[in-house]
């Protein structure tokens, strides 16, 4: 199998949901990924979070649909700009981490720009 390459860099800000470890094995493979525990931004909010991902270029993913939705509503609304909210389903990690890379490899920063994307 062909090793995935990124194709742009998108900076992800993995939330509390997601596990750490996944920002660890997207560097190991190119990607700059954190996670909110690395930060640390263990507890603060679902908008707290949003704010950080903001602040630092970051597109923020997340397993966290329905109170992401609503945070993507209120930026669209509000005309704020943001790097994008990724939502990921709950699945085990090695196909969270495959979805996840296959996501990466074909996607570029400004199609995660200002939208809330479910990764399938």
């Amino acid at each position: 199998m062909t090793a995935l390459r990124p194709m742009s860099e998108i900076k992800l800000y993995l939330d509390e949901d997601v596990n750490p470890k996944l920002a660890r094995d997207l560097r190991d493979r190119g990607y700059d990924a954190v996670s909110t525990n690395e930060v640390p931004n263990l507890g603060r909010s679902d908008r707290e979070q949003m704010e950080y991902a903001q602040a630092h270029g970051r597109a923020l993913v997340t397993h966290n649909r329905d109170d992401f939705l609503v945070i993507a509503s209120e930026y669209a609304i509000r005309e704020t700009s943001h790097y994008g909210i990724l939502y990921i389903p709950q699945v085990a990690y090695g196909p969270l981490l495959q979805r996840t890379l296959q996501f990466l490899a074909k996607t570029k920063e400004s199609v995660v720009r200002d939208v809330f994307l479910w990764i399938p």
